[in-house]
């Protein structure tokens, strides 16, 4: 008797699969054929977008308070206020709208070259702001005094005065090359014009050639 059942349990197992196999075979070909879903889309589980919805408002629900970011509009303003005047007038000769000084590079020195060739005044004396590289040790270390005012009178020195004669072309270390005419005795020099400065303070070539300067030094 118990092997009567279990036969016609398998004969019900094996019925059910005859007959459900098919229909699963129809069902997939027909999502196939006719909707066109690939098969990963056809065993995909669908979200309602309703039930979506109602998920995401949930979540919000439990979720922690974030605070919002600052508005960096107002710190842009700020970088205005903390940009000082040399600033200032360095971004009206790079027509910069960015708040941001250019670095030195050879294309940046010639931009300024042709600003100062307009703006520098040729008809004053020029001097040096501080002993030139050759006079270090002469003016710092203990060369002997004597040797070093003979060769001032074949060197250039930071205590002559010059005429501008001509603004020559930008170096890489030197930056921008100026040739000068010193008014003792006419001898024609080549010299970084980032070591000069006008004898008279109040010219505006004063603080053309004091920004340059500044920019040179701080923006390498």
């Amino acid at each position: 008797m118990d092997l009567i059942l279990k036969i016609i349990k398998i004969l019900a197992i094996i019925s059910l699969v005859i007959i459900t196999l098919p229909l699963l075979i129809l069902f997939v070909l027909y999502k196939i054929i006719i909707k066109k879903k690939s098969i990963n889309e056809i065993f995909t589980f669908e979200i309602d977008e309703k039930d979506l919805h109602k998920f995401s408002a949930k979540n919000e629900k439990n979720s922690f308070n974030i605070e919002e970011e600052p508005d960096i509009s107002e710190e842009e303003e700020d970088d205005e206020d903390d940009i000082n005047d040399n600033d200032k007038r360095l971004l009206k000769i790079f027509f910069s709208a960015k708040n941001k000084v250019p670095r030195v590079s050879i294309k940046t020195l010639e931009v300024y070259r042709n600003y100062l060739m307009n703006n520098l005044d040729i008809s004053i004396k020029y001097t040096g702001i501080q002993d030139f590289s050759w006079e270090e040790p002469y003016v710092w270390g203990n060369y002997s005094k004597k040797k070093y005012e003979k060769l001032k009178k074949s060197n250039p020195s930071y205590t002559d005065q010059y005429f501008l004669r001509h603004l020559q072309s930008s170096d890489d270390f030197y930056g921008i090359m100026v040739q000068v005419q010193r008014i003792s005795d006419n001898r024609k020099f080549n010299l970084p014009l980032a070591d000069l400065k006008t004898v008279v303070e109040s010219s505006k070539s004063f603080q053309e050639l004091e920004d340059y300067s500044y920019w040179f030094f701080n923006f390498r």
